[in-house]
C-alpha cells in the first residue's frame, strides 16, 4: 500500500498578484474595499508557492477591517481564503469551525456552494468520507453549471476525489474527465494540475502505473508554469510513488528527496509523514527493517497528532509486515487489527480487505486453520458485496444509456408522427376544396382509422399485459441469481478452502470431522434451496403436470423427517410425527414431498433449542384431509403473514442466522393449489406457527 498524497481546493481565485510582503498593512477609509481584495490576492500568492504562514499573517490582519465594513463580500472572501489556508497547513478543525460558522451567516445558494465544498474537503482529510460526499453532493445542487462553470467543474472534481479516497474507481473516473473538460474549457491552470495529479493518483491506486505516470508528469510540469508549489509537492511525491511502484528505485529515491526539500519549503511547520511512510514501505521492500520501522513509528506519531486516520492504517500495516517478516508473529496480529478497527471506522473497504488478507496470511502461516478461515470467510463475503457494488453500478450506467437511445427513438418516432400529421391537413385542406365526394372519401378514411386505433389499443393492452407477467418472471429470476451467486457460493468456496487444507495435510481427524459436519448441514440446507429453484424453473419453462396417485402420508411424513433430522439435531429440535398410519391421500408423490419438506423446514428455521414441530392428520367437513404442520418457535409478525406466500415476501434470517431463497412458501401455494387445495397459516410472535392445507381423500 502507498500512501498518496491528497489534493486542496482552492476556492478563491484571482488575478491580480502584488510584490513583496509588506510588515503590516495600512487602511484609509476612501480604499478599504480595493485594499483588503489586494491582500487576499497576495495572500492566494503566497500560499501557491508554500508560505503559509505569511497568507496567514496577511489574512489576519484584514479580517477585522472587513468585520468593521459589514460587507458580506469582504468577510467571506476573507474567511474562506482563511480556511484554505488551515486545509493547506493541516489545522482542519480550524477549518471546520470556521466554515460552519460562516454557513449559518450566508444563505446565497452560489456563496453557501462554495462554503459546502470547502467543508467537505474539511471532512475528507479528516477520513469522514460519508460527510464529505454529503457536502460536496449538496453544493453541486445549488450551482447551475451553465452560469458558474469554473465552480461546477471544481465541485465535480471534489466528489471525484471523495470517490477516489474510498476506492470507488469507476465513479471517480467519471468526475476527474467531466473537471479535466470544464478545467481545460476555462482555461484554468490551477484546476487543470490538480485534477491530472489527482487522476494520476487514482491511476495508482487502480493498479495501472504507467497511466498514473503521464497525467503525475503532465500535471507536475503544469504546476512548476504556474510556480505553484504545494501543487509541486503533490505531483513530485504522487510520481514518487508510482515510480516505486514501477521497480525503480533508485529514481523514487530521488524523487522523495526532492519532495523532502519543498516541504521543507512550502510547509515547514506541518510534518512529513506522507513521505514518512512510503520512504517507509521503500526500505522494507529492499529488506532496511530498521530503517523501514523508523519511518513507520515517526509517520505514526505524526498520523495520530495530525488526526489523519488512514495514515494510521497505512504505518500498523506497514509495522505488521516487518514484524511478520522479522518473526515477531503476535506484535504482527496487534498491528493488523488495529489497522482493521480503523478501516472499518472509516469505511474504506479496500483498506478491510487489506488487513483482512494480512491477517489471513499471518494466521495460516502460523497453522492457525480455524481464525485463517473465519478470516479467509470475510474476506470473501466483502469482496462479494464490493463485486455487487460494482455491478450495481454498471447496471444503472447501462440503464441509463439504453434510457437515451430509448429517448431517442421516441423523438425520431414523434417527428415522423408530426410530419406525417402535417401531411395529412395539408391533404384534407385540398379535398375538401374538391368538394362533397372528396369529403365522403375522408369520412371514410376516418372511419378506418378509428378502427385501426381501437385494435392498436387492444393490442397494446395484451402488451402491457405480457410485459407486466415477463416483468414478475424476471424479478424471481433475479432473486434466483442473486442466491446462486452468493448464498450457494458461500458454502462453495468454504468447501474449497476445507479441501485445500485437506489436501495439504494440515488438519488433524478431529478437525476434519467438526468442519465437515458443518458444512454437512450448510450443503444440506443448499440444497433444499436448489431443489425449490428447479421446481419453479420447470413449472416456468414448461408447466407443471400433475400426476395424481394414491399414497399412505405418515410414511412419507417419515421419510422428510429423516432427510432433516440432522437440521433439527443441530439445533435441539423434537420432531414429532402424528399423522395416522391409516390416512391415504390422493395426489403427487413430488409435489406433496416439496410442501412438506419446505414447511417442515420452514419450522425449523424459525425454532429455538427445545423447541417441539410435529405433523398432524385429520378429516375435513368435506371429507379432504387436512395437514398441519406445528411449532413452537417465536412466530411471523402479522404484517408479514399478509404477504407471506407472495413473490413479495422477503426472507427473513432464521433463529441461527439461516437463509432462505423466499420461493419456498410461494411454491407450497401454488403447488397445493394445483391439486385443488387451499393453505392458510396460523401464528403469534413468540407462540409459535401453524401452518395447514387440504388434499383429496383417496377414494
Amino acid at each position: 500500500m502507498r500512501f498518496c498524497l491528497g489534493v486542496l481546493f482552492v476556492t478563491i481565485f484571482v488575478s491580480s498578484v502584488l510584490g513583496q510582503s509588506q510588515d503590516r498593512i495600512v487602511f484609509t477609509a476612501d480604499s478599504d474595499s480595493l485594499r483588503i481584495e489586494k491582500v487576499v490576492a497576495k495572500a492566494d500568492s503566497l500560499q501557491r508557492i508554500g508560505h503559509i504562514q505569511q497568507s496567514l499573517g496577511l489574512l489576519k490582519q484584514v479580517q477585522s477591517t472587513a468585520d468593521s465594513l459589514q460587507s458580506s463580500y469582504l468577510i467571506q472572501l476573507v474567511n474562506e481564503q482563511l480556511a484554505d489556508n488551515y486545509l493547506s497547513s493541516s489545522h482542519y478543525q480550524k477549518a471546520e469551525t470556521l466554515l460552519t460558522e460562516m454557513l449559518n451567516k450566508y444563505p446565497q445558494a452560489d456563496k453557501k456552494a462554495e462554503l459546502l465544498s470547502l467543508l467537505g474537503n474539511t471532512y475528507r482529510y479528516q477520513g469522514r468520507y460519508k460527510e464529505a460526499l454529503a457536502k460536496q453532493e449538496e453544493a453541486k445542487k445549488l450551482i447551475d453549471s451553465l452560469q458558474h462553470p469554473v465552480t461546477y467543474a471544481r465541485l465535480n472534481f471534489n466528489i471525484a476525489t471523495v470517490h477516489s479516497s474510498v476506492g470507488n474507481f469507476g465513479t471517480a473516473f467519471k468526475y476527474f474527465n467531466n473537471s479535466i473538460k470544464g478545467a481545460e474549457a476555462a482555461k484554468d491552470s490551477v484546476l487543470l494540475a490538480k485534477s491530472l495529479n489527482s487522476l494520476g493518483l487514482a491511476y495508482n491506486n487502480y493498479g495501472k502505473y504507467d497511466e498514473a505516470k503521464y497525467y503525475l508528469q503532465r500535471a507536475r510540469e503544469i504546476e512548476k508554469q504556474i510556480n505553484n508549489k504545494v501543487g509541486m509537492l503533490r505531483a513530485t511525491l504522487n510520481l514518487a510513488i508510482t515510480v516505486q511502484n514501477l521497480k525503480d528505485y533508485d529514481k523514487a529515491i530521488a524523487l522523495y528527496n526532492q519532495a523532502l526539500d519543498i516541504h521543507r519549503d512550502v510547509r515547514s511547520n506541518v510534518p512529513p509523514f506522507r513521505i514518512l511512510y512510503n520512504l517507509g514501505q521503500l526500505h522494507k521492500e529492499q529488506g532496511a527493517y530498521d530503517k523501514a520501522i523508523s519511518n513507520y513509528q515517526q509517520s505514526l506519531a505524526y498520523s495520530e497528532e495530525q488526526g489523519i486516520k488512514p495514515g494510521l492504517v497505512y504505518n500498523y500495516g506497514g509495522l505488521g509486515d516487518v514484524a511478520e517478516q522479522q518473526g515477531r508473529f503476535s506484535e504482527a496480529e496487534t498491528y493488523y487489527s488495529k489497522a482493521l478497527d480503523i478501516a472499518r471506522q472509516i469505511g474504506n473497504n479496500d483498506l478491510r480487505k487489506n488487513a483482512l488478507k494480512s491477517l489471513y496470511n499471518l494466521k495460516k502461516s502460523q497453522n492457525a486453520y480455524r481464525e485463517a478461515l473465519s478470516y479467509h470467510e470475510s474476506y470473501v463475503r466483502l469482496s462479494d458485496s464490493l463485486e455487487e457494488v460494482s455491478r450495481k453500478e454498471q447496471i444503472e450506467k447501462t440503464k441509463t444509456e439504453l434510457g437515451l437511445r430509448k429517448q431517442e427513438k421516441i423523438n425520431q418516432l414523434l417527428q415522423e408522427k408530426q410530419n406525417r400529421q402535417e401531411a395529412r391537413i395539408a391533404f384534407q385542406y385540398w379535398v375538401i376544396l374538391a368538394g362533397v365526394a372528396v369529403i365522403i372519401a375522408v369520412l371514410i378514411t376516418l372511419y378506418l382509422l378509428y378502427r385501426s386505433n381501437a385494435e392498436k389499443q387492444r393490442i397494446n393492452a395484451e402488451l402491457e399485459d405480457q410485459r407486466s407477467q415477463l416483468q414478475e418472471l424476471n424479478k424471481v429470476k433475479e432473486k434466483m441469481l442473486a442466491i446462486i451467486a452468493h448464498d450457494l457460493r458461500s458454502p462453495l468456496s468454504s468447501m474449497q478452502t476445507v479441501l485445500y487444507l485437506i489436501r495439504e495435510e494440515d488438519l488433524s481427524v478431529q478437525e476434519i470431522r467438526e468442519m465437515t459436519a458443518d458444512l454437512e448441514v450448510s450443503i444440506s440446507q443448499n440444497i433444499s434451496m436448489m431443489d425449490n429453484m428447479l421446481a419453479w424453473a420447470r413449472e416456468q419453462m414448461s408447466g407443471l403436470e400433475v400426476d395424481l396417485e394414491t399414497i399412505q402420508a405418515r410414511e412419507m411424513v417419515e421419510d422428510i423427517f429423516d432427510n432433516l433430522k440432522i437440521q433439527a439435531q443441530n439445533k435441539g429440535i423434537a420432531l414429532h410425527n402424528n399423522v395416522s398410519e391409516d390416512v391415504s391421500v390422493k395426489t403427487d408423490v413430488n409435489l406433496l414431498k416439496l410442501i412438506l419438506r419446505n414447511l417442515v423446514s420452514n419450522s425449523i428455521k424459525f425454532s429455538r433449542q427445545g423447541d417441539d414441530i410435529s405433523v398432524h392428520s385429520r378429516i375435513g367437513s368435506s371429507g379432504e384431509i387436512i395437514f398441519e404442520v406445528r411449532d413452537t418457535g417465536i412466530g411471523i409478525p402479522e404484517e408479514k403473514q399478509q404477504v407471506i406466500f407472495s413473490s413479495e415476501s422477503e426472507s427473513r434470517l432464521g433463529t441461527k442466522d439461516e437463509k432462505g431463497s423466499g420461493l419456498g412458501l410461494q411454491l407450497c401455494k401454488e403447488f397445493v393449489e394445483k391439486q385443488d387445495g387451499e393453505i392458510t397459516i396460523q401464528s403469534a410472535e413468540g407462540e409459535g406457527t401453524t401452518f395447514s392445507f387440504t388434499l383429496p381423500k383417496a377414494s
